[in-house]
């Protein structure tokens, strides 16, 4: 997978629907309902919708995106839908992924930190 971005978030909106690109940046928000993964990819220019349903991603690409934490860093592929329920009237359909850089999971705690006990001198 070649991992060099096509479009940024904010330029998809003004996409041909079936447009192809190629996307990075992090989780804001992700959400599984049953069989659908969306994401809320965000890069310095703005937010945007992905949707993967379980099946039309291969597994290998669709494990590693339900196991991505929020702020994780990623790469999207897919195609360009027009959907009005997704913000902005428009969403990315993956058709790959790959998490270049995990995060810990939110919120941080002192035992997913692995951070024993912390001392603090003033």
């Amino acid at each position: 997978m070649h991992l060099e971005r096509s479009h940024y978030a904010s330029e998809v909106f003004s996409l041909e629907e079936d447009s192809k690109v190629r996307l990075l940046g992090w989780i804001a928000v992700k959400n599984q309902v049953g069989g659908m993964l969306f994401l809320r990819l965000r890069d310095g220019t703005g937010y945007v919708q992905v949707s993967a349903r379980k099946g039309s991603v291969d597994d290998a690409a669709w494990n590693e995106a339900v196991s991505a934490e929020t702020e994780s860093a990623v790469y999207v592929e897919g195609v360009v839908k027009n959907d009005k329920r997704a913000p902005g009237g428009k969403e990315i359909r993956m058709t790959g992924f790959k998490l270049i850089a995990p995060s810990l999971p939110w919120p941080l705690r002192k035992d997913v930190l692995n951070l024993g006990e912390v001392h603090c001198s003033t």
